[in-house]
């Protein structure tokens, strides 16, 4: 499939609506807009279902602060947004005092989990995907960098805490598949067709017990 996958961080500062919440997406962050991916969407329309009253959530790789935004408005006690990008957490911020859910939030600036403290009910991560877009960012692959996430997740975990990452099939969908079957991940997948091509959005449960 080819796609100018640049539009999704090279863009005009924008507004974006969803339900109750308006969101401003800044120049060189991700936007969440579903005509250009439907990574984002498909979560906001997973999270609709969930119980998110009272939970402690972390939006990894929180772009503009949509997800964890939307887990404040339904509910969640309190909310922890990271970015590597310091321009991504600019723009989080400025969300979160459009939305007034300021007092329950924190920001960190963190590569992965470096500098995460703590454990969560629910760890949103919406990950790179494309490895045309995201490898010369990243230096190494998306699929490399997922596993990494996998590999560290279940140290920030509750126990019986959930996953909720997504994936799509313009990338390699059997290595993170096996990745979560071999180390014996408990997981759901939903799939979608959206913008000529299939995303996937995997809901994992931990039981620490169970994985290794």
């Amino acid at each position: 499939m080819t796609k100018n996958w640049d539009n999704l961080i090279k863009h005009k500062e924008h507004k974006i609506r969803r339900g109750n919440i308006e969101i401003v997406v800044h120049d060189e962050v991700f936007t969440p807009d579903q005509n250009l991916t439907y990574s984002t969407e498909q979560t906001l329309a997973y999270l609709d279902n969930l119980n998110l009253e009272e939970k402690e959530i972390l939006d990894l790789g929180c772009g503009t602060g949509i997800i964890g935004i939307s887990c404040l408005s339904k509910g969640a006690k309190r909310v922890t947004f990271s970015d590597v990008s310091s321009k991504a957490l600019e723009n989080t911020l400025e969300n979160l005092k459009l939305n007034t859910f300021f007092n329950k939030a924190e920001i960190i600036q963190s590569n992965l989990f470096e500098n995460i403290h703590g454990d969560f009910d629910f760890i949103f991560a919406n990950l790179p995907i494309s490895n045309d877009l995201w490898q010369p960012v990243i230096k190494q692959t998306t699929e490399t960098l997922t596993e990494r996430f996998l590999k560290e997740v279940k140290s920030f975990t509750r126990e019986n805490g959930r996953i909720i990452i997504n994936w799509a099939s313009f990338a390699s969908l059997k290595q993170i598949e096996n990745y979560l079957t071999e180390n014996n991940f408990k997981f759901k997948k939903i799939e979608q067709e959206a913008l000529d091509c299939t995303w996937y959005l995997f809901d994992i449960e931990i039981n620490k017990n169970n994985t290794h």
